[in-house]
């Protein structure tokens, strides 16, 4: 190990009262995601992924029948979609 990595396991290893534990690889995965869609939304992207199965990800977000789709980019759609 070299550099900042290295040098934030050896503190975690010294905080911790030399604990072995204290060094194994922790979590990436943010702890809040503030632009993620919501349940709502998402329930509202599937209805009409089922009532037009031909629709696309950005046709599902532009020209969502009814009431538009706020703060939903193709991207997020995509897996929702398929």
């Amino acid at each position: 190990m070299f550099g900042q990595s290295g040098d934030t396991w050896v503190s975690r290893y010294r905080e911790a009262n030399f604990d072995p534990g204290a060094v194994t690889e922790r979590s990436r995965r943010p702890k809040t995601s503030p632009y993620a869609i919501t349940p709502e939304l998402e329930d509202r992207i599937v209805a009409a992924r089922k009532l037009h199965p031909h629709w696309g990800r950005v046709r599902l977000v532009e020209a969502n029948p009814g009431k538009p789709v706020p703060s939903a980019s193709s991207s997020a759609v995509h897996p929702l979609s398929v």
